[in-house]
């Protein structure tokens, strides 16, 4: 708790490992802001209402850095410091951003890093004629990132888990020792984690079982005949194909009933444009036609020839049929 003034605003920050905080005063509840995420931290922000005078924190198993209580019309810094060697570690800025320090073995600044590890600035320190010095070896050691696959424990009889990633991203952990510590570190993480993580957070999926049935070509006109998907297998089953949505294609979050009715709804429309495009129409060659429910290929008759610039020859013909109807015109160019 402290005293506050209760004619101004205050606001409560901080980064938390694993979740908000209360914040609660004399005057009411605080009104929660999340920020961005970096890493396994999350920046809160909370705004104490006008007129309070206390501020209390409560919390349980909290996990909390750069904890700030100041007046919302201010701005704050913080800086972390080496207390043995009195060498700044880290700096916080106003807008929450946080700066790192890193020092040779003659405790001299190399480099500047922002709060993703990158190097912002470099520094090289040269002697007398411009020698350089020799690089001091690397003191700290940040991990790489390390990731497990876990898969949801308790899901509902008939779904399957699906996979879920757990990630220790890059500068999680440092080690002063060296990478490989660092690395066991951030592994050690998700081999702790990584399947608490997957409990909580992954989903159970219940997939469709095989769906199938039998299609038949639907457009052809009445004068190009039936449906004809096969030339072999009994005569009554050759105008007809069968289409198959195979198992585990489909899922849902809600039922396996829900899954079979996407499948069911996918094999309506994919079977029958499986069947268009895949069979044919048993009268629907150039020149043929149904009559008196008869294939029949029509007589070819020449309307007219032309001899082109080039030499060839341009034939104009339709078909004619028994029942005196004639087809379009066609176009034929040869020698």
């Amino acid at each position: 708790k402290s005293q506050l003034i209760t004619t101004k605003q205050y606001l409560v920050s901080y980064w938390s490992k694993n979740g908000a905080i209360t914040v609660t005063s004399n005057a009411g509840s605080s009104t929660l802001t999340t920020g961005w995420t970096k890493g396994a931290w999350t920046y809160y922000e909370h705004l104490l209402p006008l007129g309070s005078s206390t501020a209390t924190l409560s919390a349980t198993n909290a996990i909390i850095d750069e904890l700030r209580l100041y007046p919302k019309d201010a701005q704050m810094s913080t800086t972390t410091y080496d207390l043995l060697n009195g060498e700044i570690v880290a700096q916080c800025g106003p807008n929450n951003s946080i700066t790192y320090f890193e020092y040779d073995g003659y405790y001299r600044l190399v480099n500047i890093k922002d709060e993703d590890g990158n190097i912002v600035k470099n520094f090289k320190y040269n002697y007398g004629l411009g020698t350089a010095l020799t690089a001091a070896p690397k003191t700290l050691f940040y991990n790489s990132q390390q990731q497990g696959t876990f898969y949801k424990q308790g899901c509902p009889s008939g779904s399957e888990a699906a996979a879920t990633v757990y990630k220790v991203v890059y500068g999680t952990y440092v080690s002063s020792i060296s990478q490989a510590d660092a690395d066991s570190k951030a592994l050690a993480d998700v081999n702790a984690n990584g399947q608490a993580y997957a409990n909580a957070n992954g989903l159970c999926y219940y997939w469709n079982t095989v769906q199938s049935g039998y299609y038949s070509k639907n457009d052809c006109l009445p004068e190009n005949g039936i449906s004809v998907c096969s030339l072999s297998g009994p005569v009554s089953q050759r105008g007809r194909i069968l289409f198959t949505i195979p198992a585990h294609t489909y899922s849902s979050l809600i039922s396996l009933a829900d899954a079979n009715a996407q499948a069911a709804t996918a094999l309506a429309s994919q079977g029958q444009a499986y069947a268009n495009s895949v069979c044919w129409c048993s009268c629907g060659g150039v020149g043929q036609k149904m009559v008196n429910g008869t294939c029949e290929t029509g007589t070819r008759i020449n309307s007219s020839t032309m001899q082109l610039p080039n030499g060839t020859w341009q034939c104009t013909y339709y078909y004619q049929w028994s029942d005196g109807s004639v087809s379009q015109f066609y176009t034929e160019t040869n020698s």
